[in-house]
Parts: C-alpha cells; sequence; structure tokens
C-alpha cells in the first residue's frame, strides 16, 4: 500500500496517541477500580430491584408503579412489604440500601420486613407465597437474567 508522506506521518501521530490514551486509560482504571466496582453493584441491585418488583407486582395483581408510588391501599401496601422483605432476606440488602433503592425510610423498609414476617408466622399461605418469590428473586439474581420470571 502506497500512502502519501503526510498520511503516513499523521497515521503513525495518531497510532501513539491511541496508544498512549489506552495506557492512561488503564491506569486510571487501575487507580480507580473501586468506582468500577461500585458501578457493576448498584447495576446489580437495580437488576434486584426490577426483579423483586416485577415478580411481587405479577403476583399480587398491582402495578409496579403502584408499589413504587404513595398508595396505601391494603393490597399495594402488604405487596410493598414483600419487595422490601425480598431486598433484605432474599437478597441480603441492608435497610440502608433497600432505602436507597426504593426512595423509602429505611425505618419503613425494616417495619415492612417486620410485618412480612410476622404474616410468615401465622398464616401459611402467606409463608408459603414468600418462599416462592424468594426463590424466584433468588434464582433471577443469580442467573442475571434481563426478563424476570413470573410468579
Amino acid at each position: 500500500m502506497n500512502l502519501p508522506p503526510a498520511k503516513l506521518k499523521r497515521f503513525l501521530e495518531l497510532s501513539t496517541r491511541i496508544q498512549s490514551l489506552s495506557k492512561e486509560l488503564s491506569a486510571l482504571l487501575a487507580e480507580h477500580s473501586d468506582l468500577v466496582q461500585m458501578s457493576e453493584d448498584a447495576q446489580k441491585e437495580q437488576s434486584i430491584l426490577k426483579h423483586s418488583l416485577k415478580i411481587t407486582a405479577d403476583h399480587y395483581g398491582v402495578s409496579i408503579s403502584e408499589l413504587m408510588g404513595r398508595r396505601r391501599t391494603a393490597r399495594v401496601a402488604e405487596a410493598r412489604q414483600v419487595v422490601f422483605w425480598l431486598l433484605i432476606r432474599a437478597c441480603g440488602m441492608t435497610g440502608s440500601e433497600a432505602s436507597r433503592l426504593t426512595g423509602r425510610d429505611h425505618h419503613t423498609i425494616l417495619h415492612g420486613v417486620r410485618r412480612v414476617e410476622e404474616r410468615r408466622s401465622v398464616y401459611r399461605g402467606v409463608l408459603e407465597d414468600t418462599n416462592t418469590l424468594r426463590s424466584l428473586v433468588y434464582f433471577a439474581a443469580i442467573e442475571g437474567n434481563e426478563e424476570p420470571p413470573t410468579a
């Protein structure tokens, strides 16, 4: 291939700059690997929240917007508390992490978890339902599915 000398010189300059930028990028990524990990963790948390909301909404016959909204009808409130319970019990999040993801106060999250625990200890159906939902969320999170399974 015959390139004019000016184009060949420009090609070599660009190639050298690209190699230099690649080295700088690698150094930055190595220096700030914690930020890359935090970003991956945030993506995983968002995926877990999405799965928990979808699976719970399908099971309780409510919408995801109702679960994330302020509506406090018994059915929506119960389903929302199950989402809190799933985030903490099935996914191992802290109250603060669940709070940050859902936009609820961490006391609200912990209250919801306690209420679900109470209902699980009294009602066999709640125990079975939450165990099923926990399994669905757990396996969806492990497999990293884009689309959550339905209950």
